[in-house]
């Protein structure tokens, strides 16, 4: 993304020079309180959410290994994975985050509908986005651990699950959209929209304490923060969310399991060794590879569709400026500067780090 643009005229959002463009709604300013105090307690809230979900999630895990039931004779592997991470996240840590919050006034603007166009951009341009993520996460952990690190949470996708698909669908864009999007944003856009969805944006990509994640979590952020002050509808971020998730956690595996890696191999050893391979063979290997070659064609066409359309938009990106935080050096030391902040970020290195080791181990 480019330099936070301040004040301007130019009010389009992903759109073109036409009857479809986005006027941003305007905000009503709650009470005001120090920028800081306020970045401070959203982090905080969210380092706390996590180290109490993450105790309650190794007590369960303890408690099922006790009484003798493993991740994969329960419901699976992934699901079992997901449901222990996720209920005590959803029931226990996100409530904390509320009750921590609930006292901090928030902006409201009249909702605003965005044209479809639009949405379909910022789709794209999220694809390209966890494209190019991931190929920057995966160069930086290998770099870290000399190519030892594997990427845990792309290994636990690898199979669909029922119960792991509709909490990855439904459940956590749901829940992430409402705290990063809606409870940060409405409470921080008065001190300026750059820095209530960038900051948005970092707390949910160090949120998942993962270094494979990092990088295309925090440009879903910036993409989703940014439609959310658009158009002041949390459903829009959610349905975005929602899709992607779809698209890369459910339908991608999907689409690739029909490959038989043994079939494969035993045409590759007949294709060296000069051997006639039987129609057999090929009509056994053709479905599956067909199938993963049309999702993976679509794909990378998505992805280089969604990195042009960000190149064409990105002169138009536009937010309201701030009167409270008027300098880039102010808005970042009140976002990182703070005692919430500081936490947050050392709880999320240590954890990323212990995580990237673990990987390998």
């Amino acid at each position: 993304m480019n330099s936070p643009q301040f004040p301007s005229e130019n009010t389009e959002a992903f759109t073109e020079n036409t009857d479809e463009t986005v006027h941003p709604p305007v905000p009503m300013q709650p009470e005001m309180i120090p920028p800081k105090k306020v970045f401070s307690r959203f982090a905080l809230s969210i380092a706390i959410c996590y180290i109490v979900s993450t105790v309650l999630s190794s007590i369960c895990m303890i408690i099922m290994q006790s009484v003798g039931l493993s991740q994969n004779n329960f419901l699976g592997s992934t699901s079992t994975l997901f449901l222990v991470t996720d209920i005590p996240l959803y029931c226990i840590g996100i409530p904390l985050i509320w009750l921590m919050l609930r006292k901090i006034p928030v902006s409201t603007a009249k909702p605003q509908k965005l044209p479809a166009p639009t949405l379909i951009k910022c789709f794209l341009i999220s694809i390209s986005s966890v494209f190019v993520g991931n190929i920057l996460s995966g160069i930086l952990s290998s770099l870290l651990t000399m190519g030892r690190a594997q990427n845990a949470v792309s290994n636990a996708l690898s199979s669909v699950e029922i119960i792991s698909s509709i909490l990855l669908v439904i459940c956590a864009p749901i829940m992430e959209e409402l705290v990063f999007r809606k409870w940060c944003i409405d409470r921080l856009s008065p001190y300026g929209e750059v820095w209530a969805v960038l900051f948005s944006a970092i707390c949910f990509s160090l949120f998942h304490m993962n270094l494979y994640q990092f990088f295309y979590t925090f440009a879903l952020g910036l993409v989703s923060g940014y439609i959310y002050v658009r158009s002041r509808k949390i459903i829009y971020s959610i349905l975005l969310h929602a899709l992607l998730n779809l698209t890369t956690g459910v339908i991608a595996p999907l689409a690739t399991s029909g490959i038989n890696y043994d079939t494969l191999e035993e045409i590759q050893k007949a294709t060296e060794n000069g051997q006639t391979i039987s129609p057999e063979l090929i009509s056994s290997f053709l479905p599956g590879f067909l199938t993963a070659f049309a999702y993976l064609s679509i794909f990378f066409i998505m992805v280089l569709v969604g990195f042009i359309l960000f190149i064409i938009s990105i002169k138009k990106i536009h937010f309201e400026p701030s009167t409270v935080l008027t300098t880039k050096s102010e808005g970042l030391r009140a976002m990182l500067l703070n005692v919430g902040a500081i936490i947050f970020i050392i709880l999320s290195v240590i954890s990323s780090i212990a995580n990237l080791v673990l990987s390998f181990q």
